[in-house]
């Protein structure tokens, strides 16, 4: 009597499901610590291999989607604050108080405009998972 090597029984949908609701909670509450998100996309990028051909696939690849452009963005707000800085006390004569509010308006405007696409992906994502449809 030979053993068949065995293999690990596939993940079932349940806990796809299930960590696909716990990678989109992560990302919200990374809106108020910035570190969860991190948590979020390794389980998205360890899941994603074995989910493959499902609906789960997409849930997974939206989260990495998410995470890095939320990772670009961040980096692109924070040269953008720091050549604000720079421009403005660096010129001479010195900028104007009206260049400093249209120069902090147009950063804020940008940082709401993607706070709110942050969160439309990642609400949507959680609420096609808890109804069990692909992102």
């Amino acid at each position: 009597m030979t053993d068949a090597p065995t293999t690990p029984p596939p993940s079932s949908d349940t806990s796809f499901r299930i960590l696909a609701l716990l990678g989109y909670g992560l990302f919200v509450l990374a809106c108020t610590n910035g570190f969860t998100g991190i948590v979020g996309v390794v389980i998205a990028y360890i899941k994603r291999g074995e989910a493959r051909g499902t609906i789960w696939e997409s849930h997974f690849a939206n989260m990495i989607l998410v995470f890095w452009s939320a990772v670009a963005a961040m980096v692109a707000f924070f040269a953008a604050v720091a050549w604000g800085a720079v421009t403005i006390f660096a010129t001479d004569p010195p900028r104007t108080p009206l260049n400093l509010i249209g120069f902090g308006a147009a950063i804020y405007i940008a940082m709401i405009a993607f706070a709110v696409w942050y969160l439309y992906r990642t609400i949507r994502g959680f609420i096609r998972a808890l109804d069990g449809k692909a992102y």
